[in-house]
C-alpha cells in the first residue's frame, strides 16, 4: 500500500512491519478466526520478497526482524536460511535462534546452537 502511494520503503519501515507479522498481526485473514501463524507467516514472507527487491538483504537489523518473525510463526527452516546467509551473527541474532529451536521441541538443536555461539565467542549472561 505504502509503494502504491509513491512512499518510499527504509529498512526501519520493513523491519517495523516484520514486527506486525511476529506479533501475529493480519489476523483478519485468518480461518475461523483461529490464529496459527500461517496468515502471518504469508505476509511477512511477501515483506522478505519485498526487502530482497529493494536491496536490503544484506541489512543486518532487518535480517534479525526476519529470524524474529519466522521463529515466532513456527518456520525454523525459513529461519534457518536467514541465519545462514547473514553476513554476520551478532548476539541477536544466535539470541533470536536458540529459543526458536525450543519453540519447535528441538532441544538439541537449541543447544547444539548455544554451543555454536559459545565456540563463535558470542558470550550470553546468565540471569
Amino acid at each position: 500500500m505504502m509503494l502504491r502511494k509513491g512512499i518510499n520503503m527504509d529498512s526501519v519501515s520493513l523491519s517495523g512491519i516484520m514486527g506486525v507479522c511476529a506479533s501475529g498481526g493480519y489476523r483478519e485473514f485468518s480461518v475461523f478466526g483461529q490464529h496459527d501463524g500461517f496468515c502471518s507467516n504469508v505476509s511477512g514472507k511477501q515483506v522478505d520478497c519485498l526487502t530482497i527487491k529493494l536491496g536490503f538483504e544484506e541489512d543486518l537489523h532487518l535480517n534479525n526482524s526476519l529470524l524474529d518473525m519466522y521463529t515466532k510463526n513456527g518456520d525454523i527452516n525459513a529461519a534457518e536460511k536467514v541465519f545462514a546467509n547473514l553476513p554476520q551473527a551478532t548476539v541477536v541474532s544466535w539470541n533470536i535462534m536458540i529459543p526458536g529451536y525450543g519453540q519447535t521441541y528441538q532441544t538439541r538443536k537449541a543447544l547444539e546452537t548455544r554451543m555454536h555461539a559459545k565456540n563463535a565467542s558470542v558470550w550470553f549472561r546468565a540471569r
